[in-house]
């Protein structure tokens, strides 16, 4: 019967200005089946609503983004989108499920918790908690793509939109007084008070009350004890320090209900650096306080934990209706999800422009480069290679790229002109670059390394803790003579870790804990570079062309930079290929002729050859690996090997 009456029909619009008002409804209709039967709050959920009505065509756009506005400028209670990646999953935190409104005739009316961080009661009402409905929901903290470039990050955020009329009065019915949004703890507080008829010198204060104005803003934003004036105390700067490093990015607190299917907290598709689009309830008033929980040590571990996180107006909080998981390393704002008919059409369009687009993007790139042709189609291959597999230690598909041989800059200290080049021109093709000069000062001073802070009970961002897909160049050229020190010695390594094994060792103090990742490593370097995973990187002397243009005038065009950001995302979701059996025999053959020839050929470099011309195939949208492929990579690879032996006689 309680499934029955989930599935009721509920108009759209409603949903998606006043999802509250919609909760609150459908919570009055399942009351009526009988509040035992509500379990762990699952049946309460408005997942399946929201994903049907996603799915008509501009509903997702209309809807406001966190990425593009700040919190004050949307009201409380409107439904908005925020897509980021997980920076940090925290422990399930207890909440009221339900619990009872007291009405001053003494009459009591159940009310839910669930999707909101305080309570909202009528004047002259009372809280009374219902402990057998204390359930869990998962925190999480989610950041904005880091590195994320500015095309990508309007592409996501939308165009402007003007602030959604959203109705306030969330949680009223017919004929119900007005109400005053009250945090729990006071609610709570003033209950225990009235039964309890405690002393006066063990009596808890109630915190002032805060009247939601009309216009759905609250009269006094939330904010945290060192803000509110007065006295400050070392215990309260020390809290403030600890939440504003938890705070950072600009993060956003997402609040996670009924993940699985057994009616747990705990999310179990997710995981640290996902990606993730959230659509959920926007929360700038007081938190909800864990009220008599199942022990006295788990709610004051919960009080101390809630004490040490940002306020609301420092981190929006999002109760989360609907998410889903953006696939790891094929996520792409101009983009349909993968594996879906409308991904099919894009390539069908794709493949027909593919010879002009990844034309003027490798011109793109060769401009960048000097005019150099042949590094400009390796850094092709490392943009859009992807970790496909992991055999022991080594990472399978990826292509990490030294160009050495590049200028420094004319000033002492400056970035390489051809990092800076080829910076700029990747900042307006892809949807995600970290630049990073070197330097000693930097590398002694950066934090690259994700580290867990015990006292904030938060993981702290490093600049190595980036979602699959990312791109990370690198500047080697300013690198002069000085000393590391422990850390710049182990952001050193981390960086030679992240080449040779695509793996990031976070750290938690007491033990490293590792982590995956498929982060294209690109190193512009005037020698080799100074990485100790040297031998994971494809390394290229720059031929520099004095007749280069800098920009082609093709990606000029608005309409051809757009296919060509496109296109990048297509070949980098193309590059899991097929090899028929035929052409896999016949690359064999070939790698033994060559051993033949010479025996410095070794299995790593067929190994390599056979990693290229899967990318060669993926830049060009094919279906299949082909011999055709197989013989332009060793053409490429003849001329860079003649490179390199020509730079070591120069030497």
């Amino acid at each position: 019967e309680i499934s029955a009456r989930t599935s009721m029909a509920f108009d759209t619009p409603a949903m998606l200005t006043a999802p509250l008002k919609v909760i609150v409804e459908e919570f009055e209709e399942l009351c009526k089946v009988g509040a035992d039967k509500l379990g762990s709050g699952a049946c309460i959920s408005m997942a399946s609503r929201v994903e049907k009505a996603l799915k008509k065509l501009g509903v997702a756009a209309g809807l406001p983004s966190l990425n593009g506005r700040r919190q004050e400028q949307l009201p409380w209670g409107a439904l908005v989108r925020f897509q980021g990646m997980i920076m940090d999953m925290r422990d399930p935190e207890y909440y009221a499920g339900i619990y009872e409104e007291v009405q001053p005739d003494g009459s009591v009316r159940l009310r839910t918790g669930k999707f909101r961080d305080s309570f909202d009661v009528p004047e002259g009402c009372t809280v009374r908690p219902r402990n057998e409905f204390t359930w869990q929901r998962t925190p999480i903290i989610c950041a904005p793509l880091p590195g994320q470039t500015a095309w990508a990050a309007e592409a996501i955020s939308g165009p402007a939109l003007p602030t959604p009329a959203v109705d306030v009065s969330t949680t009223a019915s017919p004929g119900a007084p007005a109400r005053c949004k009250r945090s729990a703890e006071a609610d709570m507080a003033e209950t225990a008070a009235a039964e309890e008829d405690m002393d006066d010198d063990m009596a808890v204060d109630e915190p002032p009350k805060r009247p939601r104005a009309p216009g759905g803003e609250p009269a006094d934003p939330s904010v945290c004890a060192p803000c509110q004036g007065g006295e400050t105390g070392e215990d309260d700067r020390q809290a403030a320090a600890a939440w504003a490093r938890s705070s950072a990015l600009g993060s956003a607190l997402v609040k996670l209900y009924d993940c699985d299917v057994d009616g747990s907290a705990e999310p179990s598709d997710l995981r640290l650096n996902d990606l993730v689009e959230v659509y959920g309830v926007l929360d700038i008033g007081g938190e909800t306080d864990v009220c008599d929980g199942p022990t006295d040590s788990i709610s004051m571990m919960m009080e101390e934990e809630k004490a040490l996180r940002p306020p609301p107006s420092a981190q929006p909080r999002l109760h989360c209706l609907y998410y889903r998981k953006l696939p790891m390393g094929r996520a792409h704002p101009l983009l349909p999800p993968p594996d879906t008919y409308e991904e099919s059409l894009a390539f069908q369009v794709a493949r027909h422009h593919v010879a002009r687009t990844r034309a003027a993007v490798l011109g793109a790139l060769s401009g960048a480069l000097c005019g150099d042709s042949l590094s400009a189609e390796l850094l092709l291959y490392s943009i859009i290679s992807r970790v496909l597999a992991r055999r022991g230690e080594v990472p399978i598909g990826k292509l990490s790229l030294n160009i050495t041989g590049c200028p420094a800059a004319v000033t002492a200290g400056g970035p390489s002109p051809v990092w800076t080049s080829v910076g700029a021109v990747l900042k307006e093709l892809l949807p995600s670059l970290h630049e990073m000069p070197l330097t000693i000062d930097k590398l002694n001073q950066s934090k690259l390394i994700p580290e867990k802070d015990y006292e904030a009970n938060s993981l702290v961002y490093g600049r190595l803790q980036m979602p699959a897909g990312s791109t990370l160049l690198l500047d080697e050229t300013t690198l002069t003579s000085g000393k590391l020190d422990e850390a710049g010695v182990r952001n050193l390594g981390a960086l030679g870790e992240l080449a040779a094994r695509q793996k990031v060792g976070y750290d938690f103090k007491y033990f490293p804990v590792e982590f995956d990742a498929d982060v294209s490593l690109i190193s512009i370097s005037s020698a080799k570079t100074v990485l100790s995973a040297s031998s994971a990187f494809c390394h290229l002397p720059l031929h520099i062309q004095p007749s280069a243009a800098p920009l082609p005038a093709a990606l000029a065009d608005p309409s051809l930079l757009h296919a060509a950001r496109g296109y990048l995302g297509l070949a980098a979701r193309s590059v899991v290929l097929d090899m028929p059996e035929p052409v896999a025999l016949a690359l064999q053959n070939d790698f033994v002729n060559a051993r033949k020839v010479s025996k410095e050929v070794s299995p790593d470099d067929f190994a390599h050859w056979l990693s290229c011309s899967r990318l060669h195939a993926a830049s060009l949208l094919a279906t299949q690996i082909d011999e055709s492929h197989y013989a332009h990579v060793r053409q490429l690879e003849a001329s860079r090997v003649a490179r390199l032996r020509a730079a070591e006689v120069c030497v």
